[in-house]
């Protein structure tokens, strides 16, 4: 799936991938490359040293080489997960935004200003471009990854702060009705 070599304004870079449902594109081969290279990073923080176990060897192509799933490349796997990711945080995004939510003032200069420039260089890359292609590939530009900054920050906050005010509402005797209700499954837990 990673194209390696082809540039920001490639046509196959640009193609939409995912529309609204309106018919408006919300997703390109681009956007979606992001999402794909974060699951790949997610899954070997998770995992580590420890990939190789599942069968994942990140010297051969991800393409070459079959995943936890049956019939299923861990090509295939990263692509599955990032389109299921992408979906969620769409989702998410715009509830929060048709809830009147904008992402914060912070967070807005982050993805906008492009501060990831000054961690690119302690990296030794050149420029935030730099780092961001050697990251997601050669296809991704500033506005791409920017835009997924704006769709990450605002689901993240978004969904802390409803997680926050639904615990806010739980009560110790919630809590209490929970385990009576459920005590018999704790004690075969252990």
């Amino acid at each position: 799936y990673a194209v390696q070599v082809a540039a920001p304004d490639d046509e196959m870079m640009t193609l939409p991938i995912a529309i609204d449902g309106k018919g408006n594109p919300v997703l390109s081969n681009r956007e979606f490359q992001i999402y794909y290279w974060i699951q790949f990073y997610d899954f070997m923080n998770a995992y580590g040293e420890y990939a190789y176990y599942f069968g994942l060897d990140y010297n051969t192509p991800l393409s070459q080489q079959d995943s936890l799933e049956e019939n299923h490349t861990w090509e295939q796997y990263f692509i599955k997960a990032a389109a299921q990711n992408f979906t969620e945080n769409y989702a998410l995004a715009q509830l929060a935004y048709e809830n009147g939510y904008e992402i914060s003032d912070e967070n807005a200069a982050t993805a906008d200003s492009g501060e990831f420039h000054e961690e690119a260089v302690s990296y030794g890359y050149d420029s935030g471009l730099d780092y961001i292609q050697a990251n997601f590939g050669h296809g991704i530009d500033l506005a791409a990854y920017q835009d997924y900054l704006r769709l990450y920050y605002a689901t993240s906050t978004y969904y802390n702060e409803l997680a926050d005010a639904y615990e806010a509402t739980i009560t110790d005797e919630d809590i209490a009705a929970h385990y009576d209700t459920n005590a018999a499954s704790y004690l075969e837990k252990r």
